[in-house]
C-alpha cells in the first residue's frame, strides 16, 4: 500500500512516499515558521518525484507530537483536511516513537530527548529490543538533569536536548551514551520505520479525531486558566 508521511514537529519539514519501508520519494528541509506555506508545493515535488498522484495514496501518517505548537497544527490540520477529502486512512505518529526507531546496533536502552523550552526535554525510555517501537515509561517533559540521573547505564541519548544540555549530561552523568547524531528531531528514516509498524498493527485513527499530542499545555491554555 502507498502512502504519504508528513512531520512538521519541528523546524525541519518531512516527507516521504513509500510502500512500507520502501521509500519513492522523500524531502528533508529547514523550513522554521514556513511550513504551512513550503508543504503543499513540497508534496507536489515529492509526488511528481514519485511518479504519484494524490488519487493513488491509500494511507497517510502525520507526526502528532511532542514538538512545536504551531508546527504540530500546521501538520494536523493539512493531514486531516487531505485524509477526508480523499478517503484516506490516518495513522498517528509520535515524534518520540520515530526517534526510537533510528538507533541500530545498540543492545542497551535508548532515550531520544527533544529540547522543549524553558529548560524542560520532552523524552521517554525504550527498554532494548523493543521492535514494537513503544516506550518502557511514561512520555515526559522534565528537566534533564532529574531525567538523565534516573536513566539505567549505558543508555544511549541522543536528540535536540541532548544537544543543548551536553556539557551537563557529560559532567555529571559519564555512564550514558551520547550520540550526537539525529540532532533535528524524527528523520525520515524513523518516520517510516513507526509507519511500517502501526501500518501492521492497523493503528488507524478518523480524521475527525485526530489531535496534537503536547504533554505540556501551550501558552494560550495556560493564559487562558490564569
Amino acid at each position: 500500500m502507498t502512502g504519504l508521511i508528513i512531520d512538521t514537529s519541528g523546524p525541519w519539514l518531512n516527507l516521504a512516499v513509500c510502500r512500507k519501508e520502501n521509500i519513492l520519494a522523500q524531502t528533508s528541509q529547514l523550513a522554521g515558521n514556513r511550513q504551512a506555506e513550503v508543504l503543499p508545493s513540497e508534496l507536489k515535488g515529492i509526488l511528481s518525484s514519485a511518479r504519484l498522484s494524490l488519487a493513488e495514496l491509500e494511507w497517510l501518517a502525520v507526526t502528532v507530537g511532542p514538538g512545536s505548537f504551531t508546527g504540530l497544527r500546521v501538520g494536523i490540520s493539512f493531514a486531516q483536511g487531505l485524509a477526508m477529502g480523499r478517503g484516506l486512512r490516518l495513522l498517528p505518529l509520535n515524534t518520540l516513537d520515530a526517534m526510537a526507531c533510528l538507533p541500530e546496533g545498540h543492545d542497551g536502552c535508548v532515550s531520544p530527548m527533544l529540547d522543549a523550552k524553558k529548560g524542560q526535554v520532552y523524552t521517554a525510555l525504550y527498554g532494548p529490543g523493543n521492535s514494537n517501537f513503544r516506550p518502557a515509561s511514561p512520555y515526559r517533559v522534565i528537566e534533564p538533569q532529574l531525567w538523565v540521573s534516573a536513566l539505567p547505564p549505558r543508555t544511549k541519548i541522543f536528540g535536540s536536548g541532548v544537544m543543548v544540555y551536553r556539557e551537563m549530561i557529560s559532567s555529571s552523568c559519564p555512564g550514558l551514551t551520547m550520540d550526537d547524531a539525529f540532532p533535528n528531531g524524527p528523520e525520515i528514516k524513523g518516520l517510516v520505520k513507526l509507519a511500517a509498524q502501526r501500518l501492521q498493527e492497523e493503528n488507524y485513527l478518523p480524521a475527525a479525531e485526530l489531535d496534537a499530542f503536547y504533554i505540556r499545555p501551550s501558552d494560550a491554555v495556560v493564559k487562558g486558566h490564569a
